[in-house]
């Protein structure tokens, strides 16, 4: 047994290297793994830090879009509110000055009959009637015009409106201000 004596030495010595090689492996391992982990983790909040600042960005560049766009119908709706307002006010003003045409025509129809008690057709009063008559029918047909007009034109600001201050910014826009849109 004398060469058993003399092998377990380094048959021992080298299980123990080989054992020390393996946990330093093992150790090395480990470490190694930790570090990638670490490395991962860390490299996965820095990107989502970063996407989360992204869609913030587009967000709030969508909410101030969004902001622009209602406070353009708000003026738009504010201005037809005005324009409506603006247009009763003028076909109040157009009835009373219906109204003030109607009395001066019915003087006017009034003096003609008085005159016309004993006049003939070709008299002053009969063509005071005729005159009547057509201011009549004058003043009616301005108020009819006059409305069409007026809500038309209230059309027609609203739409102007609404293509200058929604339409126009969107078909406008440079490619750099174009909001970017996620698949």
């Amino acid at each position: 047994m004398p060469l058993l004596d003399r092998a377990l030495p380094w048959i021992l010595g080298t299980g123990a290297l080989v054992a020390m090689l393996a946990g330093a492996v093992w150790l090395h391992q480990s470490h190694a793994r930790a570090v990638i982990a670490a490395a991962v983790a860390a490299e996965r909040a820095i990107w989502q830090d970063t996407h989360t600042k992204a869609l913030a960005t587009a967000n709030l560049a969508g909410q101030r879009e969004a902001t622009n766009a209602a406070i353009a119908a708000l003026e738009a709706q504010i201005e037809l509110s005005t324009l409506r307002q603006d247009m009763e006010r003028d076909r109040a003003l157009s009835r009373a000055h219906a109204g003030s045409l109607r009395r001066t025509i019915a003087e006017f129809r009034d003096r003609a009959a008085r005159e016309a008690a004993g006049a003939g057709p070709g008299s002053l009063a009969d063509g005071a009637t005729r005159i009547a008559d057509a201011l009549g029918e004058c003043s009616e047909r301005r108020a009819e015009v006059a409305a069409v007009a007026d809500r038309l034109s209230v059309q027609v600001t609203g739409l102007q409106r609404y293509i200058t201050q929604v339409v126009g910014p969107v078909c406008i826009s440079a490619p750099s201000e174009a909001v970017p849109v996620a698949p």
